[in-house]
């Protein structure tokens, strides 16, 4: 038993004997609403202690019963598994995507909200010269810190400083950051 005011536990009830659970509550006859779980017999001791109670079900069973429907309701509508067919890359429906007056911006933005990447991502990828084939996934995007990289790391190696090494590269055009050469290392 937990008072719903102050969250703390009254007591704990051993049984789930009707009589002893029905006991319990009539030694409190202060009680305006309980909070239950979906158990029937605590129902029915409420109803016998305390006939003009209010009863709510507590916020976990509430929770934990609409999951349930909704997994049941999941489980019946919708197949297990779902067949994709393969479809060719000049299929009708790819050929529709990539047509870019046919599709419009709005359209665009929704794949992209769906798809959770940005728009030029999406852009790229419903373009009709994207193929995966030629993506160069590993490789590196070079940075305001690429021409001087050799060079960092020869200083770094010989001890020298990040904002030592920060002012050499600086006079030599380096127009990034200190952190950025923490970074790199």
């Amino acid at each position: 038993m937990v008072d719903l005011d102050s969250h703390r536990i009254i007591d704990l009830i051993p049984t789930r004997n009707i009589e002893e659970v029905k006991n319990w509550p009539a030694e409190y006859p202060n009680i305006e609403v309980i909070s239950r779980d979906v158990a029937q017999i605590y129902a029915s001791a409420a109803k016998k202690s305390h006939p003009e109670v209010i009863q709510v079900s507590d916020r976990f069973h509430i929770i934990k019963g609409l999951t349930d429907a909704v997994t049941r309701y999941l489980i019946r509508e919708f197949p297990a598994r779902i067949e994709i067919p393969a479809g060719s890359v000049n299929s009708d429906e790819i050929k529709r995507l990539q047509n870019i007056n046919n599709r419009s911006e709005i359209v665009d933005r929704i794949i992209v909200k769906e798809m959770h990447h940005i728009y030029k991502t999406i852009q790229n990828y419903l373009s009709p010269e994207y193929s995966i084939e030629d993506r160069h996934y590993n490789m590196r995007i070079p940075g305001k810190l690429s021409p001087y990289e050799s060079e960092v790391i020869k200083l770094r190696s010989e001890g020298m400083t990040y904002p030592a090494i920060y002012k050499i590269i600086t006079e030599k055009g380096y127009d990034g950051s200190v952190a950025s050469l923490r970074m790199f290392m």
